[in-house]
């Protein structure tokens, strides 16, 4: 392959799969604020969504009509989304899991970072979605990056990409915080 996937690739993905994820929020507000068949307590948009599938689809979508340099193939072999240099993609340059953060804990990620790691053909990268209160932010990043120490992830790994979330309550709104961590991860060497 004439380029490897490198941190520089992993930032561009999160800005431009980021960059989608919030505009696809946006455009779920109007119609969930107003509407009312969905004036009931919850997210006024992506939040709402517990399908890491649907942001796959984004981040898919994101990705194939960007500038992006590999090309996406999502759902392969059991794996979220692989990113080669083309779509006849026989050899991957890396292999990425999507994963959505709705509970305590790490571990709704640790076997993917497992099986990354263990995977010696390419570099791997894990994409976390989270909906949180923006005064959690660092709390709650470095509370993940503690859970996932002992697998080689600390908190300067991660690349970041926040936006406003909403959330109703009757008549009331408040403002939380939308995220997408990316971070990578890097095979184990052989023992």
């Amino acid at each position: 392959m004439s380029e490897s996937f490198e941190r520089k690739h992993l930032h561009e993905l999160v800005q431009i799969v980021g960059r989608a994820l919030k505009a696809e929020d946006e455009s779920l507000r109007e119609p969930l604020l107003s509407k009312p068949i969905y004036r009931v307590k919850g997210w006024a948009g992506l939040g709402r969504v517990h399908s890491e599938h649907v942001y796959q689809y984004i981040a898919w979508r994101a990705l194939l009509t960007s500038d992006f340099p590999f090309a996406v193939v999502p759902e392969r072999d059991k794996r979220d989304l692989w990113l080669c240099e083309s779509a006849e993609c026989e050899q991957p340059a890396a292999i990425g899991e999507m994963k959505v953060w709705k509970t305590e804990g790490a571990e709704f990620v640790r076997s993917d970072i497992a099986a990354r790691q263990n995977d010696r053909a390419c570099p791997g990268f894990i994409l976390v979605t989270t909906v949180q209160e923006v005064r959690s932010h660092d709390d709650n990043f470095d509370f993940l990056a503690t859970e996932l120490a002992d697998l080689g992830v600390k908190r300067d790994d991660f690349e970041e990409f926040c936006f406003p979330a909403l959330w109703r309550e009757g008549e009331n709104i408040r403002e939380h915080e939308f995220a997408l961590i990316g971070f990578m991860v890097s095979p184990r060497a052989k023992a």
